[in-house]
Order: C-alpha cells, then structure tokens, then sequence
C-alpha cells in the first residue's frame, strides 16, 4: 500500500506483513479489523475510479486514503495510526528520518548539551503574544 518514494523504503521493504500479522495473532479480533482494514481502499478505489486501489495515480491513491480515513468507523482508525507508525519506526526508515526508538521502561535518548547562545537570538524574536 506503501510504496517507495522520496529516498524512503516500502512498506513491505521494512517488513510491515510480517509484522502485522505477528500483531494480529497477539491481539484478539484486530485480525479481522486489519482485514477489513486492508480491503477497504480496494473497495473504495473501484467505486469511486473505477479501478483497483494498485492501478491509481499517487493523486488519487492519496485521495482514496484521505476519503477512507476521515470516513471510517473508529476502529478503522488505529489501521492508519498502525500503519502510519510502522513506516516510519522501523529499520532502514528510522535511520532516514533519524527516529531512535528507546524502549518505555528506561532512559530516554541522549540530549545535546545546552548550548546558551541559543538564549541570545530569544529577544531579538517578535512577540509570540499578546498583552491582556
């Protein structure tokens, strides 16, 4: 569904069946939501282009998945957060955008040390306010 483009990979690529499915077989029912999930650009591509989701133009794939997306039922909606986030959290991706995943129970990831002279530019910027 993802293709590559823009120096990122494709979602197959970074392995988003494999891990799908290892997530579906965890969660009970998220099997059958994933399905339906999937099915749906398909679906939504041959009633509105009249053609296969595969077939269509990036414009109007875009399109289809803004459509299904703002149209679906809730529980369609963690499909595009899933989806979403295993592109762009996993193996070669990570590197291109230069997300460190840290696991939730540990430190977080290094900091710079703080530089001051970033201070110094503060009061040369306008207002971000208003007086009250």
């Amino acid at each position: 569904m993802i293709p590559a483009g823009d120096g990122m990979p494709s979602a197959s690529e970074v392995g988003t069946v494999e891990y799908l499915d290892r997530l579906a077989s965890q969660a009970p029912g998220l099997k059958e939501i994933l399905s339906e999930s999937l099915a749906a650009p398909e679906r939504l591509s041959r009633e509105e282009f009249s053609k296969g989701f595969p077939f269509l133009s990036q414009t109007d794939r875009v399109k289809a998945l803004t459509k299904l997306e703002n149209q679906s039922p809730p529980r369609f909606s963690m499909t595009f957060v899933i989806l979403r986030m295993r592109r762009t959290t996993r193996g070669l991706a990570s590197g291109l955008i230069g997300y460190e995943p840290h696991p939730t129970n540990g430190s977080g990831p290094r900091m710079k040390p703080f530089d001051e002279a970033v201070l110094a530019e503060v009061p040369k910027m306008p207002k971000l306010y208003r007086e009250a």
